[in-house]
């Protein structure tokens, strides 16, 4: 089965490249901007009643103009064309989106101009494989584009997959940095099965994740207070100073480090996952309609703002969007299973008796009034995850799965015993 990786590197050049990939993305922006701008006022002719020929803007088009544009200025001429190219794919790319979304009865949201802060990646478009050199003796790579000073990037203990199979290349400028991305089309072989499945419970707070059997993956602990620091010195430097610009950087800065972090650890924990069981069921949750703001509006003011403020803030530094995308695409290249399940009433019910409670568990301790249960309540909630998600699987889907749960297997469906609740 062929995969698309990523390999993402931090770039290194002198001061001078750093100037010159800011130039590049100077100009690519100018360029993004007037073709968006181009169909824009093609439009607008078309509805004031012009020729519509005249107004049939597209993709090939612009790049036919882009040739003209290449021969007729020299600054131009000494940049990659492919790096032009990826610029106008994104404005189609855009344009695209914008008629699905009216299509689609959705807000359609026209295609923006780009600031100076919102354009800082360029993309080579048909990349070729020349535009890479892999030294491994001197653990080095280098990626040449014409009009681009060369990067640098250090590979250290990581292999990268022959230069042939390169696909895409992007450059980002990230503050004082600069990051490229590469892409590999590989074959990913499925891994072997064990004939395991696990449930897996979203939590606030210490625990991030408790799975059926047992195991809690602990939220990393932030030190905030190098940013507090930052945010004291920034309070106090003056309003458009260079000082105080140099501090943002640094804020910036640890912003970055934390979020690369995070991710860092939930590419350890899922990678996890993925190799030790077959069948994972995760909550299928609504995080955008979970951390929706509470704040209402003048004349319908919302209620306990701040505390679901609060609440927010910790649900969206979870990273449970995360967790599920990379579960989702690590799963299919592994061939493993992934259902998610309706969280409703996972952490009400009694993952023994299923008995369903007519409120939560007040506090991390479960304990079924029927049955006199007791234990962890995530630990019992991810077990019904498991259940449910099992039997959305089928029971032709889950033959040789050997559940990693601590309760008998002969139970009664938590939504068969839904009429219990009292």
């Amino acid at each position: 089965m062929e995969a698309h990786v990523v390999y993402q590197f931090r770039a290194y050049t002198d001061k001078a490249g750093y100037a010159r990939v800011d130039e590049v993305l100077a100009m690519q922006r100018d360029l993004y901007n007037a073709a968006i701008l181009e169909r824009k006022w093609a439009r607008e002719w078309v509805e004031k009643g012009g020729d519509p020929a005249r107004a049939n803007v597209t993709y090939n088009s612009q790049s036919r103009a882009l040739t003209e544009l290449r021969a007729e200025t020299f600054e131009w001429k000494d940049q990659n064309r492919r790096l032009a190219m990826g610029t106008l794919w994104r404005v189609e790319l855009a344009f695209q989106a914008f008629f699905r979304r009216m299509n689609s009865g959705e807000k359609p949201g026209y295609p923006r101009l780009k600031g100076a802060t919102r354009f800082r990646t360029l993309e080579v478009r048909g990349v070729l494989p020349s535009a890479l050199t892999i030294r491994p003796g001197r653990g080095l790579a280098l990626v040449r584009v014409k009009g681009l000073p060369t990067l640098q990037l250090r590979l250290k203990n990581r292999t990268l997959p022959p230069v042939g199979q390169l696909k895409t290349l992007t450059i980002t400028r990230k503050g004082n940095r600069c990051l490229v991305s590469l892409g590999f089309a590989v074959q990913k072989e499925p891994l072997p099965a064990t004939g395991r499945a696990v449930g897996l419970d979203m939590r606030y707070g210490i625990a991030r994740v408790v799975t059926s059997d047992g195991a809690a993956w602990h939220a990393r602990e932030v030190d905030t207070s190098g940013p507090r620091r930052l945010l004291r010195k920034i309070a106090r430097a003056k309003r458009g100073s260079r000082n105080r610009a140099k501090l943002l950087r640094s804020l910036n800065g640890c912003g970055d480090r934390e979020r690369i972090r995070d991710y860092n650890e939930v590419h350890r924990f899922t990678s996890q996952i993925v190799r030790d069981y077959d069948f994972i069921a995760i909550e299928d949750l609504d995080i955008r309609a979970m951390t929706h703001t509470a704040r209402g509006t003048v004349d319908a003011p919302g209620e306990n703002v701040a505390l679901t403020a609060h609440l927010n803030r910790r649900a969206l530094t979870q990273t449970w969007g995360e967790i599920r995308r990379q579960l989702t695409y690590k799963a299919e290249w592994a061939g493993r299973k992934i259902v998610f399940v309706d969280p409703n009433s996972t952490s009400w019910a009694c993952s023994k008796c299923g008995y369903l409670r007519s409120l939560p568990p007040p506090s991390p301790t479960f304990r079924c009034s029927r049955c006199g249960t007791r234990g962890a309540a995530a630990h019992n909630a991810s077990i019904n995850i498991l259940r449910l998600g099992l039997q959305d699987l089928g029971e032709g889907g889950n033959k040789g799965l050997r559940p990693a749960l601590d309760t008998p297997q002969d139970l009664v469906s938590i939504r068969a015993l839904a009429w219990m609740r009292v």
